[in-house]
């Protein structure tokens, strides 16, 4: 090997070490300044991106006059009756507000 190839091969392990670093404290940093309280979603799926696996939220279970409702459609359907029901009455009573 000559001297060329020796150097070379120093100075690209140098800098894979430094990279290495400079990525390493780029990620503490950002580790450390998380608020896990407010952003917990959005670090759920940071760790499923880092982990490579998808994203699985659980439904979240209603319990709504006595049924147990898991699917999301059938959560949306309910939401949307609610909200055209109470949007009814409000304009039925006057309580009507412009947002």
């Amino acid at each position: 090997m000559t001297a060329d190839v020796r150097m070379w091969r120093r100075q690209a392990a140098v800098f894979k070490r430094n990279l290495l670093a400079t990525n390493r404290k780029a990620f503490n940093n950002f580790i450390e300044n998380i608020n896990y309280k407010e952003n917990n979603l959005k670090m759920y799926r940071f760790f499923s991106i880092l982990s490579n696996k998808k994203l699985h939220l659980k439904n979240i279970r209603i319990l709504f006059r006595d049924r147990d409702l898991f699917s999301d459609q059938r959560i949306e359907k309910l939401s949307h009756r609610h909200n055209v029901f109470r949007r009814e009455k409000e304009l039925t009573l006057g309580r009507h507000r412009e947002f």
